[in-house]
């Protein structure tokens, strides 16, 4: 039997990229699927676009994200997918595209390993039209058991276009996106789902990739803005109660949780004492030295006040015990291993 693909998009002022978005799905030379767009609250003409394409094609549907749900791309992934009648989920995002035979090669290889919870597939970027950039998002040549640790080490193996997941094994699940996230929502399902060891497998053939728009400066504003840096630290927290929980929270784990949250605390507004933040966390790290925890917190505080009186020559100080010992022991700062959109397709 052909299996049936739900398409679910989120939606929210895309009026002058989505009708590119969903000619790119109209296009699919597979044609067994239906498109759940959730909308969450446009203001501009978006809602006149979508409503041209639904009289055009009956598989595309829109929804409208409840009064009762916050508002956010979360809240209107898992509306869709409650909605969804599809064997296979899509989480697609209202200004990406794929070409015309995307989905029928994605279902060729599900075909061939039919056991599996979910597949992965490679996402390219592009900023006008697919293929006209070569990097993609990561290298998924790599062992499924170095999956987990790369994403707690704010290195994303897949996009939240990569996977194509099984209905079945979503909802037996609950695996829902955390409602309310400003960021990094897709990092952390993708932790939690991973802490369930499910089977999976990745795929790099290009004839499969999915291509995501990219828009330069928007994420760096997001990424710094100190309300987006706060809520993404109490979705760190919970995620770090989750493997504690689960009795996954090891060793290696500690030292990658311990550097995302180094790395949030160093993106916000320097007037902020970000010591107190960096110690609610110690409760996570105990197989971690204090000494090497406390000094890390004494690091960044120094260097965010380096610019104050009698700062400058401590911030000499450390950076010589960071250099000789504390890099060396726990480089909590390092983010050089990270491959995440250093890859160029060939």
């Amino acid at each position: 039997m052909t299996k049936l693909i739900s398409i679910i998009i989120p939606l929210y002022n895309r009026v002058h990229l989505v009708r590119e978005t969903l000619d790119s799905i109209l296009a699919q030379t597979y044609t067994h699927w239906e498109c759940l767009v959730v909308d969450d609250g446009s203001t501009d003409n978006t809602l006149t676009v979508i409503k041209e394409y639904t009289t055009k094609d009956a598989r595309i549907r829109v929804f409208y994200r409840p009064d009762t749900k916050p508002k956010g791309a979360s809240s209107c992934r898992n509306y869709g997918l409650d909605q969804a009648t599809g064997d296979l989920i899509w989480f697609f995002d209202s200004d990406d595209m794929m070409l015309p035979y995307t989905l029928s090669n994605r279902m060729a290889f599900v075909k061939m390993f039919p056991d599996l919870d979910f597949w992965v597939f490679q996402t390219q970027r592009f900023f006008k039209t697919p293929g006209d950039d070569a990097m993609v998002w990561n290298d998924l040549t790599k062992h499924n058991a170095a999956d987990l640790n790369d994403f707690m080490g704010i290195n994303p193996v897949w996009h939240t276009s990569g996977p194509q997941w099984k209905r079945e094994f979503l909802v037996k699940n609950n695996l829902y996106f955390t409602e309310g996230v400003m960021s990094w929502q897709d990092w952390e399902f993708h932790i939690r789902v991973l802490l369930l060891q499910p089977k999976y497998k990745k795929f790099i053939d290009v004839q499969a990739f999915s291509y995501q728009r990219f828009h330069d400066g928007d994420a760096i504003n997001k990424w710094q803005d100190t309300q987006v840096v706060y809520n993404r630290l109490d979705t760190i927290y919970r995620l770090a109660t989750q493997f504690t929980q689960a009795e996954r929270l090891t060793k290696l784990h500690q030292k990658q949780l311990a550097k995302v949250v180094y790395f949030n605390l160093s993106l916000l507004p320097k007037t902020i004492n970000v010591r107190p933040l960096w110690k609610r966390f110690w409760c996570f790290y105990p197989n971690l030295s204090k000494i090497d925890l406390w000094f890390w917190s004494m690091y960044l505080h120094t260097y965010r006040k380096q610019h104050r009186r009698g700062y400058y020559r401590l911030r000499k100080v450390m950076d010589w015990c960071k250099k000789v010992y504390f890099s060396k022991h726990l480089a909590i700062d390092d983010l050089s291993t990270r491959t995440w959109y250093k890859i160029q397709q060939n």
